[in-house]
């Protein structure tokens, strides 16, 4: 072995035992405190329900007011910020009424009678009818009822003073005796009385009586 073969390898041994004996810096060990987590107790905020604000009748409103109910509103109002006017306000209300009727009805041997353009364009059947003139609501009357076979008749003799009618057939309130799938009609173009179908659709005209 040479010289330099010798030498090569002192230098090699030397570098593996240098790398053996280097020291190594050991990792510090680092302390974590875990904190106890608390319990906060929460309470649920309550919401208070907002009092509904009352309902104030205007222009724009789209609720529902009967002709009745807004004059009464109007009088009470009038009442309380222009009492001079009240009777002024009385006067023309009960003006517009009389006016109302007129053009609505028609008053016949103590009977109101239904007479405006309705009189001559609802068809109902028998059932429809009465169900009809119940729940009519006309110049500030709710008693409005069908008439009976007589009352129709003795109508029909007087219709020149009616301001609308159907030469048709109208039904009275008046069942059959015979058949109670029938009832009483009044033909308004001869005056013809009859039965006919509770199912079949003729005109309705209501009444209501004087008090």
């Amino acid at each position: 072995m040479n010289k330099k073969t010798t030498l090569l390898l002192l230098t090699i041994l030397l570098l593996f035992l240098g790398c053996n004996e280097a020291e190594v810096t050991p990792i510090a060990k680092v302390k974590v405190e875990v904190q106890e987590i608390k319990k906060v107790s929460i309470k649920p905020k309550v919401i208070k329900e907002k009092p509904k604000d009352s309902f104030e009748w205007n222009s724009s409103s789209n609720a529902y007011i009967s002709q009745t109910d807004y004059d009464d509103a109007m009088e009470e109002y009038i009442k309380k910020k222009y009492p001079k006017k009240l009777k002024t306000y009385r006067c023309n209300r009960e003006k517009a009424r009389q006016k109302e009727i007129k053009n609505n009805t028609k008053i016949i041997d103590d009977l109101m009678w239904q007479d405006n353009y309705a009189s001559k364009t609802i068809k109902r059947d028998w059932q429809g009818a009465k169900d009809y003139c119940k729940n009519l609501s006309l110049v500030g009357y709710s008693d409005w009822r069908l008439s009976n076979k007589s009352e129709l008749k003795s109508l029909y003799n007087k219709k020149d003073k009616l301001k609308y009618f159907s030469s048709n057939f109208y039904w009275s309130s008046t069942p059959s005796t015979r058949s109670t799938s029938r009832a009483w009609i009044v033909y308004f173009n001869d005056g013809y009385v009859g039965r006919s179908n509770k199912i079949d659709n003729y005109y309705v005209r209501c009444v209501r009586t004087e008090h």
